[in-house]
């Protein structure tokens, strides 16, 4: 699972919206009452649902160092754009 840093932006009666450190900003159907504006969150994204695409064509912006399949699991190493390393 890819773990991506990020905060929360806002908090509605349906949901959260969080931004990413990377890019982009998704609007998640989740329970936030525990949550407050400006927390960091981690995201954890499955490999099953990471494609490979242009630059261009993504506001998902990673770079995947290394995708090791493990038997049943795969572990993909990304790294975000903002990241110091």
């Amino acid at each position: 699972m890819a773990l991506l840093e990020g905060f929360v932006k806002a908090l509605s009666g349906s949901g959260v919206t969080i931004t990413l450190a990377c890019g982009p900003e998704y609007c998640l159907s989740l329970d936030g009452s525990n949550l407050k504006v400006g927390d960091k969150i981690t995201f954890g994204v499955r490999p099953e649902h990471i494609q490979i695409t242009n630059t261009e064509g993504s506001p998902f912006k990673v770079r995947l160092d290394v995708s090791e399949h493990l038997g049943a699991d795969t572990y993909c190493h990304v790294r975000q754009r903002t990241a110091k390393r």
